[in-house]
């Protein structure tokens, strides 16, 4: 797996007649968690040709084709001083099978933006055991695939965890 700590720029290709609008991807959610530079291809092209870097901000991808703006936001918020990533203080347990993204992607998202990974379900909020004193000044979310969401799903991880699952698109929206 990739090491993200490091990575400044992240050069993606738009997609065409997009204005500046690239696919989500994996590499593109984790640029924008960890507030990265997004840019168009022609910003290396155009610096390789020149012989110096150019100037990013012509070149900076506008967003995902779901969602706009976060990558400039991203990028501005992670150069105040007191910057917190997305998901600090916030633990995530990912239910059930994942196809594309796969779990161990969706999990590294997680981690990027500082959030925890829990390897099992919180237990109901009412219940007051070890585990739940180690989550318990956090926010819990429950991610689920969306073909695996039903109605009685959520009721029984209510009934469990105390807690209301999401589907996996809104964990991603989050992030772009």
């Amino acid at each position: 797996m990739m090491c993200w700590c490091r990575v400044t720029h992240v050069v993606t290709e738009p997609v065409k007649d997009t204005d500046g609008l690239t696919r989500r991807t994996i590499k593109y959610l984790h640029g924008v968690l960890q507030g990265c530079w997004m840019l168009k291809y022609e910003w290396v092209a155009g610096s390789f040709e020149e012989g110096r870097w150019l100037d990013e901000a012509p070149f900076e991808i506008r967003g995902d084709l779901v969602a706009e703006g976060a990558p400039r936001k991203a990028r501005l918020a992670a150069q105040q001083p007191n910057w917190k990533r997305l998901f600090d203080g916030r633990s995530f347990h990912f239910y059930g099978k994942f196809g594309q993204p796969s779990k161990a992607d969706l999990e590294s998202l997680v981690r990027a933006g500082d959030g925890c990974v829990l390897d099992r379900l919180p237990p109901a909020p009412h219940r007051r055991d070890e585990f739940s004193k180690s989550v318990k000044d956090t926010t819990v979310f429950i991610i689920c695939e969306r073909s695996e969401m039903t109605p009685e799903l959520a009721q029984e991880l209510y009934f469990k965890c105390g807690r209301f699952p999401v589907e996996i698109n809104w964990f991603l929206d989050c992030i772009s």
